[in-house]
C-alpha cells in the first residue's frame, strides 16, 4: 500500500494536441489509483464527445454536470457519479462550451474552477482533470485548479512547436496568474508503434530534450485500448492481466513516486 503522503494531489491530463491519449491516460491512471485504495475523482472538463464522461458512462443518463456546479445550480457532492469502488466522476456536457464563451467577460475568469471546486477536491486523495485539446479558458481554469500536469505525447503526432507552446502556457500561468506550485509531473510517450525507425528516433529525441521529465513507462499502440473504451471500462476492469494494463500499473507507481519528490 502506497504511503498516504500522496493525498490531495490534483493532476491535469493536458496537451493542446488532440488524439494523443489524454482521456485514455487519465481514465486508466484513475482506475489504478482507485485499486490501490485511494479515493479518486475524475473531473471532466472536455465538452467534446471523446471525453471521460462518454468513455466511462456511455449512454448512461445523468441530470447534473460540471456546468451546473459552475453556475451555482448544484453542489459538486450532489453531481458526482460513482463509477467503481473509490472512483467518482464529475461529468461534463456540451454546454461547457457555451459557459466558456460567457465566462470570457467575467472578472477573475481564470479562477472560476478553483472557486467552485477547490474545497471539494480536498476530500479526495487524487483528482484527475480531463482537459480539452485547446489552450482556452477551460484549460486555463483546469490548470489553475491543478498542481501537476501529465502531458501525453504520441510519436506519430509529436510537434516540438506544440510542446513549446504548451510549456509557454504553463509558464505564463505560473508567473502571470501567480500559480507557482504548478509543475509538469511528466511527459508520457503514448500510442507508440511497435516498429519504425522514425518513431524510435522521435522517442529518443524527446528523451534527450526533456530528460527525466519523460516517464520511463511507455504505452504502445494496442487494440485492447479501444476495445475497453467500447465497453466503457478502464483496462483494469476489462482485461486486468493484459500487458498494457500492467504498463498502466507501472505508470501509476511512477506517478506516486514522483509525488514524493
Amino acid at each position: 500500500m502506497p504511503a498516504r503522503e500522496a493525498m490531495n494531489r490534483c493532476i491535469a491530463s493536458a496537451n493542446q494536441k488532440g488524439g494523443v491519449g489524454k482521456t485514455t491516460t487519465l481514465v486508466n491512471l484513475a482506475a489504478e489509483m482507485a485499486s490501490r485504495d485511494f479515493k479518486v475523482l475524475i473531473i471532466d472538463t472536455d465538452p467534446q464527445e471523446a471525453s471521460a464522461s462518454l468513455r466511462l458512462l456511455g449512454s448512461r443518463k445523468y441530470n447534473r454536470t460540471l456546468v451546473d456546479v459552475l453556475q451555482d445550480e448544484a453542489k459538486p457532492e450532489d453531481t458526482i457519479i460513482p463509477v467503481t469502488k473509490n472512483l467518482d466522476l464529475l461529468p461534463s456536457d456540451a454546454r461547457l462550451s457555451v459557459w466558456e464563451l460567457n465566462a470570457l467577460n467575467e472578472m477573475g475568469r481564470e479562477f472560476l474552477f478553483r472557486r467552485a471546486l477547490s474545497d471539494f477536491v480536498k476530500t479526495y486523495d487524487y483528482t484527475f482533470i480531463d482537459c480539452p485539446p485547446t489552450l482556452g479558458l477551460i484549460v486555463t481554469n483546469s490548470l489553475m485548479l491543478a498542481r501537476e500536469i501529465i502531458v501525453p505525447v504520441s510519436p506519430q503526432e509529436l510537434s516540438v512547436v506544440g510542446l513549446t507552446q504548451f510549456s509557454n502556457t504553463v509558464q505564463a500561468i505560473r508567473t502571470t496568474l501567480n500559480h507557482e506550485n504548478l509543475r509538469v509531473l511528466g511527459y508520457l510517450l503514448n500510442n507508440v508503434p511497435a516498429r519504425g525507425n522514425v518513431y524510435t528516433a522521435v522517442k529518443n529525441a524527446v528523451r534527450k530534450q526533456l530528460g527525466t521529465l519523460v516517464f520511463k513507462t511507455e504505452i504502445p499502440s494496442s487494440s485492447v485500448i479501444p476495445q475497453a473504451e467500447l465497453m466503457h471500462q478502464p483496462l483494469l476492469a476489462h482485461d486486468p492481466r493484459h500487458k498494457i494494463t500492467e504498463l498502466y500499473s507501472a505508470l501509476a507507481e511512477e506517478v506516486i513516486a514522483r509525488g514524493k519528490r
